[in-house]
């Protein structure tokens, strides 16, 4: 769905609680693969979806990471807003290029898939 994530594994997955939920995950990014590890956790009761980087990891990409996706009602009951926010630190490995690439175009493609894939599924469960 995110077009510059090109591949996803899921590692492990830990219910936590029937509040909770947790997954460990290893994506590979942009047209140059580097992986990012990352540990999710979902929390259905705000409709939020939270994400670090996993401390396990080496940090060859990113030094720091963490962020949100969280679903929020407006006024009117069929519509509702997401809220996206991340906080990124790259490596000091990282060429500064390619530091700027990410800030400019993946941060862009983390949200611009979310739209029409929800607007797709509620078309879907209309029928």
């Amino acid at each position: 769905m995110i077009s510059a994530i090109r591949a996803a594994e899921v590692l492990e997955r830990d219910g936590l609680s029937s509040t909770c939920q947790s997954a460990r995950c290893s994506y590979r990014i942009t047209k140059l693969w580097l992986e990012v590890p990352t540990v999710h956790h979902l929390e259905p009761s705000c409709g939020r979806i939270s994400f670090d980087i996993d401390p396990a990891a080496t940090g060859l990409v990113l030094r720091e990471a963490s962020g949100f996706w969280q679903v929020r009602p407006c006024r009117n009951p069929a519509d509702s807003r997401v809220v996206f926010r991340v906080y990124a630190h790259a490596s000091d490995l990282m060429p500064n290029w390619l530091v700027e690439y990410g800030a400019r175009k993946c941060l862009k493609r983390a949200t611009a898939w979310l739209k029409p894939y929800a607007e797709e599924l509620w078309q879907k469960s209309r029928y």
